[in-house]
């Protein structure tokens, strides 16, 4: 299985902070609402969490102001947690919980094994996952 990654930068005078948003699919079919995306900086301790919606795409906008440290991140993927979902930044217990399975290859489960990996600054940031 090949990992396709799209990736682009601009930057923005008006925030700082950055964001990370983009597309994931798998099989040319978008991640299940719910996937968690883990992103781990390769050259620090920092690393950040986000999920996709129910259209294949997901944003990572920092809490409280806290930038994105630029850099290296590996990513890992996740199944959905079926029992939950997040709202504004804070997991709540899913009122449509259902059982659902990520069909990716178990080396993105992993921030050791995945292929997964982008450069990221503190501006805005796309990074299509297509595996």
């Amino acid at each position: 299985m090949a990992a396709i990654i799209f990736m682009s930068c601009s930057s923005s005078t008006t925030s700082q902070i950055g964001t990370v948003s983009g597309s994931a699919e798998a099989a040319n079919k978008p991640f299940p609402e719910g996937t968690v995306i883990t992103f781990y900086s390769v050259d620090s301790t920092s690393s950040f969490t986000t999920i996709v919606d129910d259209s294949g795409n997901y944003t990572y906008s920092p809490v409280r102001g806290v930038p994105i440290v630029p850099g290296k991140y590996k990513v890992t993927l996740s199944a959905p947690r079926i029992d939950t979902i997040m709202v504004d930044g804070v997991f709540m217990p899913n009122p449509k919980a259902k059982k659902v399975k990520l069909e990716v290859s178990s080396k993105y489960f992993n921030k050791e094994t995945t292929p997964l990996e982008v450069e990221l600054h503190s501006a805005q940031n796309t990074f299509d996952i297509e595996v």
